[in-house]
């Protein structure tokens, strides 16, 4: 079934952004709202995402998004009856003595702002996690209400609590281009010929924006690298925080009592570049070899455990390593949500927010921070996150 040729709201790609912005539009009563997929609901990057809600950055927008996620994630199943499956394990970041300067920054930046955080030394943290190695470490921050939800299923409860509040959704709906009258984008013409006309169209489809709007004539400050992924099966183990280990590029996540995700959060991973179409979906037997070792470095009783699973997914990384929300530049009638790079889940829920202002009287004030001209102008993004702590810290970058 075709989308009906007029609606005031059009968005293209249900991913967890997609999805999150179709309830927050309808939430808000926008009405004659429709969202569209080449595939189906979450089958791109958001079914592919380990989930990590963490708070930490060294930019305080940054964290209150972060923290608003959380939030909204917890309390979905309560807020509109389906669940996003929010797990709460609390969160440990692994720090050293040439990136603790830029830790205490972050750990500055959370405490005004709500996040329970703190400080923990090396004894302290033997005390959360008996089996931490921590012979390298000065100490840790926690986070004691992080966690990490599903994905796919985060994405289909939004989708599910917007489609009851009216949003049209219609998977396997390809976008042929983008109708264009003069500077605005006036709808979309599908893959079958139907055109879908809208009061703005918001093109949330993260890693397939670039080709979308090269036909429009943007080069987007976006690429497309791959993410791999191994899980491992252990002996069954008491409950087990997720650790962040930027000192040897890795995160460890538990689920259940027995499985553990390992992902790397080694930056040089940006560079691997991959055609969105063509990622394997597997993981690389030298990279899992790479990643099980790092993690064991921490975690010594990983060297023992069992690989239970592997896969592949695609990060759309822009040029400073956050998300372009926003309008295009000279351009009407379209605003868009890209370059998520790696943030896209814990985040989705504040850019929603951001993305459906658009058709409000007054924009989030949150977009200025996130507008694809900051690249130009040089005011590009500068917050640490956990994959670059180290890095940065040799660096000397603030």
């Amino acid at each position: 079934m075709n989308p009906s040729p007029r609606c005031s709201a059009l968005i293209v790609g249900a991913g967890i952004v997609g999805c999150c912005t179709a309830y927050r539009l309808a939430q808000q009563g926008v009405g004659d709202v429709v969202i569209i997929d080449k595939a189906d609901a979450a089958s791109g990057p958001t079914g592919r995402s380990s989930g990590i809600i963490r708070q930490f950055y060294t930019d305080p927008t940054l964290v209150q998004m972060a923290r608003q996620g959380l939030h909204e994630y917890a309390a979905s199943l309560k807020t509109f009856g389906h669940d996003a499956g929010f797990v709460r394990t609390g969160w440990l970041l692994t720090v050293d003595a040439r990136s603790e300067p830029i830790a205490r920054k972050g750990l500055d930046v959370q405490r005004p702002l709500g996040v329970p955080s703190r400080w923990l030394s090396v004894d302290e943290m033997r005390a959360l996690v008996p089996e931490i190695a921590v012979g390298d470490l000065v100490g840790g921050i926690y986070e004691d209400d992080s966690g990490y939800g599903d994905p796919p299923g985060a994405a289909t409860a939004f989708l599910s609590a917007a489609r009851e509040l009216g949003v049209s959704y219609h998977p396997h709906t390809a976008v042929a281009r983008f109708v264009r009258r003069g500077d605005r984008i006036a709808g979309v013409e599908t893959a079958n010929g139907t055109i879908v006309e809208a009061e703005l169209i918001f093109n949330c489809a993260g890693s397939w924006v670039p080709q979308l709007l090269a036909p429009l004539g943007y080069a987007t400050p976006v690429s497309t690298s791959r993410h791999q992924i191994v899980t491992l099966r252990e002996r069954p183990r008491p409950k087990r925080p997720i650790v962040s280990d930027p000192v040897n590029l890795v995160y460890i996540r538990p689920e259940g009592n027995d499985l553990t995700l390992i992902g790397s959060n080694d930056p040089a991973d940006s560079l691997d570049h991959v055609d969105v179409e063509r990622c394997p979906e597997y993981a690389e037997d030298a990279k899992i070899e790479t990643m099980v070792t790092n993690a064991s470095r921490r975690l010594p009783q990983l060297e023992h455990a069992g690989i239970a699973h592997d896969w592949s997914g695609v990060y759309d990384v822009s040029t400073d390593g956050f998300p372009i929300l926003g309008k295009l530049p000279g351009l009407d009638g379209i605003v868009i949500a890209t370059g998520l790079s790696g943030h896209g889940f814990k985040l989705a829920p504040a850019i929603a927010e951001i993305l459906s202002s658009y058709l409000s009287a007054t924009v989030d004030p949150r977009a200025h921070l996130f507008r694809w001209t900051r690249f130009e102008e040089g005011e590009p993004i500068r917050s640490t996150t956990t994959s670059s702590l180290t890095t940065m810290a040799a660096a000397g970058t603030q």
